[in-house]
This record gives C-alpha cells, sequence and structure tokens, in this order.
C-alpha cells in the first residue's frame, strides 16, 4: 500500500511541472509513449508518473529540482539502449528523457574534438562525422550502428 503523503507529493510535484513545462514537454498518463514504458532490458513496461522532454540543460534543471523538492524519484533516460534497466521507469518516478538534447555542438577537426549533446542518433543525421572528421588522423567514427555510434581517438603512432 502506497502511502497517503506518497500521493499527495507525486500531486504536487506533478502540479508544479505542470506550471513550469509546456504540454509537449511535460507528458502524462496516455500521451506518455510506448518508448518511455521501458529500456532495452526486457523488464516489463512501466508506465511513470510522468516524463519531461527537456530541450536546454536549464529544463533538466528545473525538473530535477522540482522533482527533489517534492520527494519524487527520477529515472533518466537518454538513448534507451542499455541492457542493464537503468533507463527503466519505476511507478511513482518522472522519467527525464534526453531526446530532445541532440545534436553536435561543434566539430574542431584541427583540434580533433567533437562536442555533442546528451543524445546523438548518427543514424537520424545527414551530418554523419565520418564526412566532418575524415581529414582527421585522430578521430575514428564507426560506420553500420544502427542506434547509436561511438568515437574512438586514435594515437598518432597508431596513424602513421
Amino acid at each position: 500500500m502506497i502511502p497517503q503523503n506518497t500521493l499527495s507529493n507525486e500531486a504536487a510535484c506533478l502540479a508544479a511541472l505542470a506550471g513550469s513545462f509546456p504540454p509537449a514537454v511535460l507528458l502524462t498518463g496516455a500521451d506518455i509513449p510506448a518508448r518511455n514504458r521501458h529500456d532495452t532490458s526486457y523488464l516489463p513496461p512501466e508506465t511513470p508518473l510522468a516524463v519531461v522532454r527537456p530541450g536546454e540543460p536549464a529544463e533538466v534543471a528545473e525538473a530535477m529540482r522540482l522533482c527533489a523538492m517534492h520527494g519524487v524519484a527520477v529515472v533518466p533516460q537518454g538513448g534507451l539502449t542499455g541492457l542493464a534497466g537503468g533507463a527503466h521507469p519505476i511507478a511513482g518516478a518522472v522519467v527525464i528523457s534526453l531526446e530532445r538534447l541532440s545534436g553536435i555542438e561543434e566539430i574542431d577537426v584541427a583540434a580533433s574534438t567533437m562536442t555533442v549533446r546528451a543524445v546523438r542518433r548518427w543514424k537520424s543525421s545527414n551530418r554523419r562525422p565520418t564526412k566532418l572528421v575524415s581529414s582527421s588522423p585522430l578521430i575514428s567514427v564507426p560506420e553500420g550502428r544502427a542506434r547509436s555510434a561511438e568515437i574512438s581517438a586514435r594515437t598518432p603512432e597508431a596513424t602513421a
């Protein structure tokens, strides 16, 4: 049995989130997509209290602040590719989906660096890093990944 104060905390948290985020960012009930009800861990789907889809780091901070203030658990979701269940929602928790925090912010070929946001799905982009950094001998981007790509650095000795 769930203690009554937990239910009031959840209701107060939902009200606070609704006051801070528009409906396109805060999803509840039937508006929560199936993809946010599970991860790749083969655990049975679970509907969270809500899903917050921030588009900026400040929105992540605000959602975290409101959930902490009301004692409501948070489950972060990134690419949803993990098998350990870390992104699997739990009842009564708020999922913070980082799907809108995606993109490449900067590629510096001279420095062999790439700055990306929280989630980057290479498949969905015509801005594949291989095309952008192919002139750099220090960055390797494997092709053929369905849902993610890993970027690995090569040492100068390996490129000689």
